[in-house]
């Protein structure tokens, strides 16, 4: 019984290399696309309600200890003023047409870093949004990311900062809700967006 070789490896190897990477590119789009249909709003959970979002900011999230094991009380966590300025520029940054992702991630993380925010910051912005008006559904700030940050199929935007554990370099590809996602991970509210 004869050997068949594979379609793919024969020819010259400029043939196969182009073969190959074409190939590559190919399952790449595949990728991103099964990627977006994850993100389509049939697979999204059912946003809470105002209230449960308001119960959980009044008597659960003070009780929780943020990941990285900050508190209110220390030196580096941001005071309530400037939780609520952060909350409000949080806001501005996507309400209307488009999203300022720059914005959003210059008040979080600073320019180069210089404000890495410890969760128990983190948890005071969450509290400040609290419960705002996106399209005439009441949502919390992780519901927002999420309509603004989810929806792209190609983001060509690629984020880093020192302050963020797993994206500290163009090298960990860390996209728009990557990026917000990794940012979150050291406060106490369950990312969910």
């Amino acid at each position: 019984m004869a050997k068949t070789k594979l379609a793919l490896f024969e020819g010259s190897w400029q043939k196969v290399l182009i073969k190959v990477i074409l190939l590559l590119l190919v399952l790449f789009v595949v990728y991103r696309i099964l990627k977006g249909v994850a993100d389509w709003d049939l697979f999204k959970k059912k946003p809470k309600s105002q209230e449960e979002i308001e119960e959980y900011i009044t008597n659960v999230l003070p009780n929780t200890n943020p990941n990285d094991n900050s508190t209110p009380v220390d030196p580096d966590t941001i005071s309530d003023a400037d939780a609520e300025l952060i909350a409000n520029s949080m806001e501005t940054s996507m309400i209307g047409t488009g999203t300022n992702e720059g914005a959003m991630f210059t008040a979080l993380t600073g320019v180069n870093g210089e404000n890495c925010l410890n969760g128990a910051s983190l948890n005071k912005i969450y509290a400040k949004f609290g419960v705002r008006d996106y399209n005439g559904e009441m949502l919390d700030l992780y519901g927002w990311y999420g309509q603004e940050l989810g929806s792209a199929l190609f983001v060509t935007n690629v984020w880093s900062s020192d302050c963020v554990d797993g994206c500290t370099s163009w090298w960990d590809h860390c996209r728009d809700l990557d990026f917000m996602r990794a940012i979150w991970n050291k406060s106490s509210i369950p990312v969910n967006f």
